[in-house]
């Protein structure tokens, strides 16, 4: 019986190729999709699912409350590690300092590295990543050992070397290697070196600063794993002691200390400071589900719309095989085997085209995206239910349509498009697949709208002809060479050494307050060690006071104690300290947390972006102090390729141990909107995918009415209808379904990508200029492809169909 429904399904196909095709191709177009969005997915859901004690993990994350707000963190003092260890014995507890970049030197071999890890042996009982060989528990707590995956130690030229230097300053010792992880975790590393090596002198030369300082923010990342009779609650209740023996009194009762669960880490944007890996918000993950579901569904719909249509002419084949005594149920099963087997073309052809996307999609993301099916058994799965759900969601229907006809009319030639019903059913299927391409279309347009805003949007101070280099050391001596073998190349108009550009990823944050009123009201601010060229450099606007000079003293370290320093504050900074201007501001006294140095304000500068327009501007306390971290340097040429040379000699005569690397400033601030140039680029993708596969089913729908209208379209000709007033007919109908789904699509649009916008602190509004280009550029689509194949019947020679009919 099986056999023969194969055969006539095989056969059913054959007889209609042209509708075949399309339902294959929109099948695997949509089945295609799922499968890639789903390797997305659970690649993102796999994120720190492979350690042991996974489910009893947390991060120590951090809540400061002072006068401006509570502004969180995922990182920790340096003390709060071995203060963990002494105080709650009952808890397995690690922290480890996380390096974003040094340089590597192996006798002549040179290479900067990322992603380093100082840890001591309790890592490994927290994070069991798979040690190939080496004994970390004995290593890691001696200094100077290190441990290296096996990726990176493949990249070594030396394989046989056991030493190596970071920075020229920390002398190493190749102690293991481990498993490069094959499961993502939020840790991202190389290498993993003994916390050890970091004595607090090697540490601050290391570092550039003090790691004994509980005041001081800094990059330790602290987790605790709680025993089965703890729980998190009863944990989090100890921590309140725990801040108030360690901090001081006015910081402990600003302080409080949380517990993060590892696995809400990935997925937490407000707590984005993970060592070595960006987070992905999990609204993302729902809205690629749902975009899959999506294209999958107008793919079925197509089936469907074609399926009834061209069941009138199959009426004949149902009434005599009802006549025959074929039941209902097994016509049915029948018609559902036609589906099935159209559906499994369509899915092998998916693992084809998945399997050479995958790749491709995962470089565009950055991501490790791989189809591996019969390595992966849920894959398998998900594959095997897709093609399922997509048979029986698309062959249903048409099935129990074409099962339903009454032998006697099918067998007399009077069934009709009209007597089962369908067409309602197939001009309903036509609006839902329009709006969840139009719905698509819109939120492209609104994510494109908002990326043009960011890269438009004055930040404060000037972005353009600037390149970035990173210092290895700031001694005075030296940058004073630099800048002025720079200087007489003639091709750089300024040059500033501080931590980093106004938009950076080097900053310190602590807290300020008025001198005069005590460190009662304390404000969170973002300091920024600058020198007296900053500003022009950057080009950033002092609206009073003034800017610093080179007879300004200059603090050359942070433990230093009784030294005069002066700050220059942001316009924020000047409504958070409560004065009605800037003027106002002008002369008083703020101390930070900086050591607690008060200062007098000397300038004031206009706001500017420090962080992406994600965030609000924050208060920003500018200081002269040779923390020179990056080389800003202002370029006056065409010739940038040249000009960048001449700072690569300049900067190599000064360092000619290290690795030369620079970054233009403008093309760093566009990386930090990767996220969204990502989602447009997949919204970009889903959307042309959704119109193409709904092109499909309207070309296909539009041929069917064409055949089925060769009489009267002939008998218009006739009566002398033009090709315009034909073609005019054919499309109406479609248009009025459009206008329909559109109607539907602009209200849960707006809501959907209004809700996405809140995201922004700075953004753009909704304007029905996007809603316009979605229903107008729907309606030139629809036109043109249904006006494509109605202009092809109403050029037809009458003669000639009235002649078959």
């Amino acid at each position: 019986m099986f056999k023969n429904y194969f055969v006539i399904a095989f056969r059913s196909i054959l007889r209609n190729k042209s509708y075949a095709t399309i339902n294959i191709a929109g099948l695997a177009l949509g089945i295609t999709t799922c499968l890639i969005i789903y390797l997305i997915i659970s690649r993102e859901l796999s994120y720190d699912k492979q350690f042991t004690n996974a489910s009893n993990t947390y991060r120590v994350i951090r809540h400061s409350t002072d006068a401006s707000g509570i502004s969180k963190s995922s990182v920790t003092p340096y003390p709060a590690g071995q203060a963990f260890k002494s105080d709650f014995p009952e808890v397995l507890s690690t922290q480890f300092h996380f390096q974003f970049r040094s340089l590597l030197t192996m006798q002549e071999e040179k290479m900067n590295v990322g992603n380093i890890v100082f840890a001591d042996s309790s890592f490994f009982d927290v994070f069991d990543f798979e040690v190939l060989s080496g004994n970390p528990k004995k290593d890691l707590a001696q200094p100077g050992k290190v441990f290296l995956t096996e990726e990176f130690a493949s990249k070594l030229l030396k394989k046989d070397a056991k030493h190596f230097k970071l920075d020229n300053l920390l002398d190493m010792e190749i102690a293991g290697i481990i498993r490069t992880p094959a499961s993502p975790s939020h840790i991202k590393f190389n290498m993993i070196a003994s916390r050890a090596t970091l004595t607090p002198d090697i540490g601050k030369q290391f570092l550039g600063f003090s790691m004994d300082q509980w005041g001081l923010k800094s990059s330790g990342f602290t987790y605790v794993v709680l025993p089965s009779n703890v729980t998190k609650e009863s944990m989090e209740s100890k921590f309140a002691p725990f801040v108030k023996k360690y901090y001081n009194a006015e910081d402990a009762d600003r302080e409080k200390y949380l517990l993060q669960p590892l696995s809400d880490i990935h997925f937490n944007t407000e707590l984005s400071e993970n060592p070595g890996s960006t987070s992905t918000s999990s609204s993302i993950l729902i809205v690629l589900g749902c975009i899959g579901l999506f294209i999958l569904v107008i793919a079925c719909v197509n089936f469907i719309n074609l399926s009834t249509a061209l069941s009138i002419h199959r009426s004949r084949e149902v009434g005599v095989r009802k006549t025959l005594g074929a039941q209902q149920g097994q016509l049915a099963l029948q018609y559902l085997g036609e589906a099935f087997l159209l559906t499994v073309i369509a899915g092998l052809l998916s693992v084809v085209a998945a399997e050479w996307l995958a790749p491709v999609i995962g470089n565009f993301l950055e991501k490790e995206i791989v189809l591996n099916l019969f390595g992966s058994p849920m894959v398998l799965l998900f594959l095997g239910s897709i093609i399922l759900f997509t048979a029986l969601f698309s062959g249903s229907y048409p099935a129990l349509i074409l099962s339903k006809f009454n032998p006697v009319k099918a067998l007399k030639s009077k069934m009709s498009q009209q007597t089962h019903g369908s067409v309602p059913v197939r001009k309903m299927l036509v609006v839902l697949q329009f709006f969840i391409a139009q719905v698509l279309i819109i939120c492209t347009l609104v994510v494109s709208s908002q990326l043009s805003y960011f890269r438009e949007k004055p930040l404060g101070f000037n972005k353009e002809a600037v390149v970035n280099v990173k210092l290895p050391s700031s001694e005075p001596e030296k940058l004073e060479a630099m800048r002025n073998s720079l200087m007489a190349s003639g091709d750089v108009k300024d040059v500033s050494f501080a931590l980093g550009a106004p938009t950076s990823d080097m900053n310190f944050g602590t807290g300020m307050y008025l001198t005069e009123k005590g460190n009662t009201q304390r404000y969170g601010v973002d300091i920024k060690p600058v020198d007296a060229h900053y500003k022009d450099v950057y080009g950033m606007e002092l609206i009073e006071g003034r800017w610093f000079t080179e007879s300004d003293i200059k603090i050359g370290n942070a433990g230093r104690e009784n030294s005069k320093w002066v700050y220059v504050i942001n316009e924020t900074a000047v409504k958070t300290l409560g004065f009605a201007s800037a003027k106002e501001a002008i002369g008083q006294s703020v101390t930070i947390g900086f050591n607690d140095t008060p200062g007098p304000i000397i300038g004031v500068i206009k706001d500017f972006h420090a962080a992406s327009l994600r965030q609000e501007i924050k208060p920003a306390l500018l200081m002269p102090f040779n923390m020179a971290y990056e080389a800003g340097i202002k370029i006056e040429s065409n010739n940038v390729s040249a000009v960048v040379k001449k700072i690569e000699e300049a900067w190599t005569a000064q360092y000619p141990e290290y690795l030369f690397e620079y970054t233009f400033l403008d093309q760093f601030i566009d990386r930090q909107y990767r996220e969204e140039e990502r989602m447009f680029g997949m919204f970009e993708i889903f959307a042309g995918i959704a119109i193409f596969i709904g092109c499909l089913g309207l070309y296909g729908l539009a041929s069917f009415m064409a055949q089925q209208k060769t009489k009267e379209i002939a008998i218009r000709k006739s009566l002398g209808a033009s090709i315009g007033h034909i073609v005019g007919m054919f499309s109406k109908e479609f248009i009025i379904l459009i206008v329909i789904a559109f109607v539907i699509a602009v209200p849960i649009s707006w809501f959907a990508m209004n809700q996405w916008l809140q995201g922004f602190a700075f953004r753009i509004e909704m304007s029905w200029i996007v809603f316009a280009i979605g229903i107008v550029s729907t309606l030139v689509i629809t036109i043109l492809t249904v006006g494509y194949r109605s202009l092809r019947a109403a050029a037809a020679n009458p003669v000639d169909s009235l002649k078959s009919e």
